[in-house]
């Protein structure tokens, strides 16, 4: 078996759970005012359209799997979001109305998807938009981890995952020879990921009282 392949079971295994451990995070460590509401979304909001592209086009099942068991992960987060995050201002009526929004759209799409109405260009269409979810969901929570000078919003061992899979990513588009989008893709995409790992050991590290950090040293 080529390696291409093997990073492509590799990364379909980490899909299946490499969100478990940030809902773990959020229940446990009371962080999760640090977490980006707008990462949350445009990953949300790219779980859904990426669901319906797939069960439109009618992918693989393992393709349907990764979307479902991610979507399911998601709308967890999303409740615990309502419930621990203690909103202000701004973030209360966005949040509200991104909720309202993201869950027409999913009852929409069900319909949309028993009724076999949707046309395949629409629907390489979204595929396109939860590529560019995919691409994109990780900037707001750097700009947020910048400003706070804390990296405490996400689980440490969520951002090793996705970027062990972002990584496979990487080895399979180019060794299976994808499209270009995803063999430029998903390059960037893991320069953002270890950005974010970057992130949690400077600021961790930065946390430390002065002795301790030198005693570390």
């Amino acid at each position: 078996m080529e390696i291409g392949q093997i990073t492509l079971n590799v990364s379909f295994v980490l899909y299946l759970f490499y969100l478990v451990p940030q809902i773990i995070h959020n229940f446990r460590d009371g962080q999760i005012k640090k977490l980006s509401l707008l990462m949350h979304s445009i990953l949300l909001l790219a779980y859904i359209f990426d669901l319906v592209y797939g069960c439109g086009r009618k992918m693989e099942w393992q393709y349907i799997a990764v979307s479902l068991v991610g979507l399911f992960c998601l709308l967890i987060q999303h409740f615990q979001i309502i419930v621990n995050y203690q909103f202000e201002g701004f973030e209360k009526r966005f949040f509200g109305t991104f909720t309202v929004f993201a869950y027409l759209i999913i009852f929409m799409s069900v319909y949309l998807i028993f009724a076999e109405s949707l046309s395949k260009s629409f629907l390489i269409t979204l595929g396109g938009i939860s590529q560019l979810g995919w691409l994109t969901y990780a900037i707001p929570q750097i700009v947020k981890n910048y400003n706070l000078k804390s990296a405490k919003g996400l689980s440490i061992f969520f951002i090793i995952f996705v970027s062990l899979i972002t990584f496979c990513d990487v080895i399979s588009a180019w060794s299976l020879n994808w499209d270009l989008p995803n063999k430029i893709g998903s390059p960037i995409s893991l320069l953002m990921k270890l950005t974010l790992l970057t992130q949690f050991f400077l600021y961790s590290n930065k946390a430390l009282p002065r002795s301790k950090r030198q005693n570390k040293e």
